[in-house]
């Protein structure tokens, strides 16, 4: 009988080819820059479903692919599937209630108001593939079977019919993000790759933004609202609208673009509801606009607030890290 790759195993063949390719670009950027310690990391979140509630973590490791834990948990790695398209906070707001731990090739999903359920996570070669809309971008994952679709029917209990999609390491092929079916898209490397993330495998917000935010609205938010994997403690006030290169523990990482803000900015992380104010959306909007002719082209009336982050190294990362930066 012949023996199957592990997961694990898979995955490490994916990254390693990856990572080649990114080490050019590493060794492209290597030149004489200044490097400013500007804060450090005050807290480090997965959301190892998309949409889902995230995971607090004290240390994790930064692929090319995201955030992972020492488990073998990746960020984004799990999506909700219905009607052959990925759902997210902003078509069903009640994901951000299901917390999805990933854990010795398990995943355990947790709700209010319904029983929790354990799965496998299937081996490469054993799984049943399916194909899915992303955003507009053709993608693809393991169904994690009828137990996972009979769970998720139950919790959103609207008639419609669901599936769990996972990110299988070496069935599926990670998206780059310059071939993504969007606007900017220039403005990644080649070797960027992303799992059932929007267009970067991180994102990074000064918590400085969030307190000048909350200055401004009647009822405050918390930062978990805006669903960031690297939260800054110590910066100034969205210090990160200039930043070119961040360098965290062992990790180099790229700025490609601010993150527009969507509608899924309006559902309360806590609660699953929408705000009927439309806040924060409506605030932002009066101060967070496209600065440049560039920007404004690209995105238009979305307010923008935090960044969204590539992989030039991968490395360990820890919260209380120093964070040093590059500017533009």
């Amino acid at each position: 009988m012949v023996a199957r790759p592990s997961p694990l195993l898979a995955a490490a063949a994916v990254l390693a080819v990856l990572g080649a390719a990114a080490a050019v670009v590493v060794a492209r950027r290597r030149q004489r820059r200044s490097w400013t310690p500007i804060g450090t990391v005050g807290a480090l979140t997965l959301y190892p479903l998309k949409s889902g509630a995230g995971q607090p973590l004290q240390r994790g490791r930064v692929t090319l692919l995201g955030l992972q834990t020492a488990d073998g948990a990746l960020d984004r790695s799990l999506a909700v599937v219905c009607g052959g398209k990925v759902m997210d906070a902003g078509t069903r707001r009640r994901l951000v209630l299901i917390s999805a731990e990933i854990c010795a090739g398990e995943v355990t999903l947790s709700a209010p108001e319904v029983k929790s359920l354990t799965v496998p996570l299937p081996k490469e070669g054993e799984a049943t593939m399916m194909e899915v809309d992303l955003n507009g971008h053709p993608d693809s994952g393991a169904d994690l079977g009828p137990e996972a679709a009979q769970w998720l029917q139950e919790f959103f209990a609207d008639g419609k019919s669901y599936s769990l999609m996972y990110f299988l390491p070496g069935a599926v092929t990670p998206r780059r993000t310059s071939q993504l079916p969007r606007p900017y898209v220039h403005l990644a490397d080649p070797e960027d790759a992303v799992t059932y993330n929007f267009v970067t495998p991180l994102s990074v917000i000064c918590d400085a933004s969030i307190d000048e935010l909350n200055r401004r609205l009647a009822s405050p938010v918390t930062v978990h609202q805006f669903r960031h994997n690297i939260v800054v403690g110590g910066a100034a006030p969205f210090d990160d609208d200039d930043w070119r290169l961040v360098r965290v523990g062992g990790a180099q990482l790229r700025r490609v673009k601010p993150v527009h803000r969507c509608g899924i900015t309006l559902v309360d992380p806590s609660t699953g509801e929408r705000s009927d104010a439309m806040e924060p959306l409506r605030t932002l909007r009066t101060f967070r606009l496209a600065r440049t002719a560039e920007e404004r082209r690209l995105y238009k009336e979305a307010p923008l607030l935090g960044s969204a982050l590539a992989v030039d190294q991968e490395g360990e990362v820890a919260v209380g890290d120093t964070v040093y930066v590059t500017r533009d």
